[in-house]
């Protein structure tokens, strides 16, 4: 009897350090939420870090393994066009002001030609205001239609 006790605990201890949790996401899909990962909330995708040249990324990655989405909030990478994390409106031509849009929920973004995205969080909900002269870039990112493998 106290071997077969033994066994039943160790089994409940063996099973019990890999929890999950399913929760249920805005899209009625399935999340899979596991202990020290961390999940976008838009995209439900899993963000990994990365550090390239000293400046730490966050990306994702698609089932197949393509790189999805690329981001950073470091302040030393700088855009092709020559703007970084801290940029102010003011700092940005014209053109590119008027070329901003907004995302619900999630920023006011513009398109660069180089393929990244300036992105700006304004209030609350990152879309309470429009950008200002005292509004800065809060991230730069980059999504991945092509396949692009890691």
């Amino acid at each position: 009897m106290q071997k077969q006790v033994f066994i039943l605990f160790f089994s409940c201890l063996l099973c019990s350090c890999n929890t999950t949790i399913n929760t249920k996401s805005n899209k009625n899909n399935f999340l899979e939420i596991k202990k020290d990962k961390i999940f976008d909330a838009w995209s439900g995708k899993e963000i990994h870090n990365i550090i390239i040249n000293d400046i730490v990324f966050q990306f994702q990655l698609t089932e197949n393994m393509d790189l999805s989405s690329l981001s950073t909030r470091d302040e030393r990478f700088i855009t092709k066009e020559g703007y970084h994390v801290g940029t102010k409106w003011n700092d940005l031509t014209k053109k590119i002001q008027d070329s901003i849009y907004k995302l619900p929920g999630y920023g006011y973004i513009i398109e660069l030609d180089s393929g990244w995205n300036l992105g700006f969080c304004e209030g609350n909900s990152c879309t309470d205001n429009f950008p200002n002269n005292f509004s800065e870039v809060k991230w730069i990112s980059k999504r991945f239609t092509n396949k692009k493998k890691i």
